[in-house]
């Protein structure tokens, strides 16, 4: 037997784990393997095939014959092997294209586990062929909910050239009967984008999903379709404040600050949106914090002669309003409050020497001008997120006598 071929049966006869990092560790070493992983395809042992599959797919550069063993492959009588035939032809991608024709085979007539993976291997390979496209609508009526949610997320492509065919077919699924398909399908038509805009009601109506991940998938591809999703403000805002589930108001914090920054004029493209989806995503982790500094600045600047007196003024007048409303009720929380944004405003602000307070030696420790800057950003965020009547929105020191 070839020594290598021996080293992937007891690699693969050892752990199914361990025969997959065995084949990472070959690299370009086993360029020269491929006709001996072709051979290995021919063992008797199952477990070889599959590492001899599995290795097919990690093999760089690739080249004709890898393609076209791992194409016999998907004709082996064991699932496994299937399944580490098709895994391969993803890894691949286009580079497997020749596979095409196979997999639509394998979608139209295969078993259960051949038509989920040859869903999904499509979708990898060459989404945005009209062929594969054709395939893939066609199979989106399949009966078993595997299949269908594999078929949704392959047609999950950006900006996708035939979205006018493909939008309808997941607005379809986005009402499956299953979750997981309806999971599935509110995902990519946010990876489709702005193409998807004609999804942007199906996609409100799923907020009020009984599934909580559809709910959270569907919030998140509203703020990604973008501008033609304002509509979805309101329900989005709705949905932050009242869903019982922490990832579905996460999902709905970030949606809700994407639309929020069209609407302030924010051009479409991705880096505008990623830095805006980071920036809201972290603020509204940090609310507790931001809270703490909008009351303790304002304070300030109502009076207190200094960081540590505006503190104790809070502390000694508002201590029950602080409770009720969660925020910090000792002096040393104070300090841990400030630390924690000091690496959130340099980048809300775009200063990297940006300082919310001076301490000079010997002296009570201030705020600076920076904080002025980053009071009147915090003012507008927490009018966006926090009812009108925050108690932090009010005068905080009581009336001098």
């Amino acid at each position: 037997m070839n020594p290598l071929v021996r080293a992937i049966r007891e690699a693969a006869e050892t752990s199914s784990d361990d025969h997959i990092e065995f084949l990472k560790t070959l690299g370009q070493e086993a360029e020269q393997a491929v006709a001996v992983m072709a051979d290995a395809m021919s063992d008797r042992a199952a477990e070889v095939r599959v590492a001899a599959a599995a290795a097919l797919g990690w093999i760089k550069p690739i080249n004709d014959q890898a393609i076209q063993t791992l194409i016999h492959g998907l004709k082996d009588r064991e699932p496994d092997v299937r399944r580490a035939v098709y895994d391969s032809l993803w890894q691949i991608g286009l580079q497997a294209k020749a596979s095409v024709p196979h997999l639509i085979l394998a979608l139209r007539h295969g078993e259960e586990l051949d038509r989920s993976y040859a869903a999904s291997a499509l979708g990898q390979i060459d989404p945005a062929d009209q062929v594969t496209v054709s395939a893939l609508v066609e199979a989106a009526g399949d009966a078993e909910i595997n299949v269908r949610v594999c078929v949704a997320g392959a047609l999950g492509e950006p900006d996708h050239p035939f979205a006018q065919i493909v939008v309808p077919v997941l607005i379809r699924l986005l009402r499956d009967i299953a979750g997981r398909v309806r999971q599935s399908a509110a995902r990519s038509l946010g990876h489709i984008g702005p193409a998807a805009q004609d999804a942007v009601p199906p996609l409100i109506e799923a907020l009020a999903d009984e599934d909580s991940y559809v709910r959270a998938y569907a919030a998140e591809s509203l703020g990604w379709i973008g501008p033609a999703a304002k509509q979805a403000w309101k329900p989005v805002w709705i949905l932050r404040h009242t869903d019982k589930e922490p990832h579905v108001r996460v999902a709905a914090a970030y949606a809700q600050g994407v639309l929020d920054a069209f609407s302030r004029g924010w051009t479409d493209n991705s880096q505008n949106r990623l830095r805006l989806a980071v920036l809201e995503a972290d603020a509204l982790n940090r609310m507790i914090q931001l809270k703490m500094f909008y009351i303790v600045m304002r304070a300030y600047m109502e009076g207190g002669n200094s960081l540590r007196a505006t503190r104790e003024a809070l502390l000694n007048h508002h201590f029950h309003n602080l409770a009720n409303d969660d925020l910090p009720t000792s002096v040393q929380s104070f300090s841990v409050i400030f630390d924690k944004l000091m690496d959130f405003f340099p980048a809300v602000m775009k200063n990297p020497d940006f300082q919310i307070v001076s301490k000079p030696k010997g002296l009570p420790a201030r705020f600076t001008d920076d904080a002025q800057a980053a009071w009147q950003w915090t003012d507008k965020f927490l009018r966006r997120h926090l009812a009108p009547d925050w108690f932090g929105f009010f005068r905080l020191l009581p009336d001098r006598e």
